[in-house]
């Protein structure tokens, strides 16, 4: 029996495109609204965004748009 394997992380999904293009991946995403919204609440408070900001194709490509308020913090 074939195994697929199963990522559960919030950020996986600006990586998405990566993992088609260059891994032949077939995605599946799913959210969950009740619970999303606390999380990214509560990430917003522990969450380091400096690791976002020094991943440049991310920024450039995702995130440009919200990077005066990932730079305040």
């Amino acid at each position: 029996m074939h195994q697929r394997p199963l990522l559960k992380d919030p950020f996986a999904v600006f990586s998405l495109p990566w993992f088609v293009e260059r891994l032949n991946c077939q995605v599946v995403v799913r959210f969950v609204i009740p619970r999303l919204l606390p999380a990214v609440s509560s990430a917003q408070i522990a969450f380091d965004f400096s690791d976002l900001l020094i991943n440049l194709l991310l920024m450039q490509d995702y995130l440009e748009t919200v990077s005066p308020r990932i730079c305040r913090r």
